[in-house]
């Protein structure tokens, strides 16, 4: 089974660090997280209160209640949406994990519905799936289409 430890740390070392660049639509953003977008992640509480206190931002990095925070984010938001803990090759759940990451939990899951289907051979070895970007139990299942990963 795919490990979510592995696909975190090699999405993450591209989406360490804070920024808050006035041109970032995204706004205050760390770890990759963007304050605009996610403004109801538990971090913000944590990172506002660092923000009082000298050093900041470099006192963000070694916050292990925050780093936890990220990483819950991310599992929860990510990997478990798309039901990764069924796949077997770790390197296609680390790629599928970073598109998510990058370009959305939808768009990963219509790449993936699009893949599995080419790999069917026109509904060989179960009914070709319909590719709406959402991972249920065809998709994702431990026993069916994921099978072939």
């Amino acid at each position: 089974m795919a490990e979510f430890n592995i696909a975190f740390q090699l999405t993450s070392a591209k989406e360490a660090g804070y920024s808050n660049h006035p041109k970032d639509t995204g706004g205050e953003t760390w770890c990759g997280i963007a304050r605009n977008k996610n403004p109801n992640w538990s971090g913000w509480l944590t990172i506002d209160l660092l923000k009082q206190k000298a050093n900041f931002p470099d006192n963000l990095k070694n916050n292990t209640s925050l780093a936890q925070q990220v990483y819950t984010f991310y599992k929860r938001q990510y990997w478990d949406v798309l039901k990764e803990d069924n796949y077997d090759a770790q390197a296609i759940a680390n790629k599928l994990y970073d598109i998510a990451v990058n370009m959305g939990v939808t768009t990963a899951a219509k790449i993936l519905q699009r893949v599995l289907n080419a790999f069917n051979q026109n509904g060989h070895y179960y009914p070709d799936l319909l590719k709406d970007g959402i991972i249920g139990n065809t998709t994702g299942g431990s026993d069916t289409a994921c099978i072939l990963f």
